[in-house]
């Protein structure tokens, strides 16, 4: 997994490993300042991240079972684009759910609030952009191709700094 600073780790306290004494573990979580991370698999693995900006919901679920062992599960939802290619990841059987719900939320919210300003800070223009350059409105004196400005769109939806509905909005006025 990636370095970054960690807010949580954790892993699957399923039945599973609760008999096994933890030596077996199917998931294994961990939350950063940018991502949540998913490990899994007892044989092969399967690695993924989500970024926190993408999240838009987490609900905690307990079965009378997991209560009794403080575990549960968080069902997180995810802004659906290109990049996470979910609307959903869950993080089953976690110590003190409640706790990591209020983590993912509270940093989720701020690094939602990081991108905005990122986007609102993008230049539209297709002149040189610098830390905090901003569009004033003017158009550049040559006229630029719109193949390469939907080709330069589609560079900033693939990076996630503009969404899919903002990158469909700017193809129609660049190709009517």
């Amino acid at each position: 997994m990636l370095d970054s600073e960690t807010l949580w780790e954790g892993e699957s306290k399923d039945l599973t490993s609760v008999a096994t004494g933890g030596r077996v573990v199917k998931k294994r979580y961990k939350i950063t300042r940018e991502f949540i991370f998913e490990d899994a698999g007892i044989i092969g693995s399967k690695e993924e991240q989500i970024p926190l900006w993408a999240i838009r919901d987490v609900d905690v679920k307990q079965s009378i079972l997991q209560k009794t062992r403080n575990v549960g599960d968080l069902t997180i939802h995810v802004e659906t684009n290109d990049y996470t290619g979910k609307k959903l990841i869950v993080l089953e059987s976690i110590e003190t759910p409640k706790e990591v719900r209020n983590i993912i939320n509270e940093h989720s919210r701020f690094a939602r609030e990081l991108k905005l300003r990122q986007q609102q800070s993008v230049n539209y223009s297709g002149g040189p952009a610098g830390p905090g350059a901003i569009w004033s409105g003017q158009q550049t004196s040559q006229k630029e191709d719109p193949i390469e400005k939907l080709a330069k769109l589609g560079a900033l939806l693939k990076e996630g700094l503009i969404s899919q509905e903002e990158f469909e909005t700017q193809k129609k006025k660049l190709l009517s």
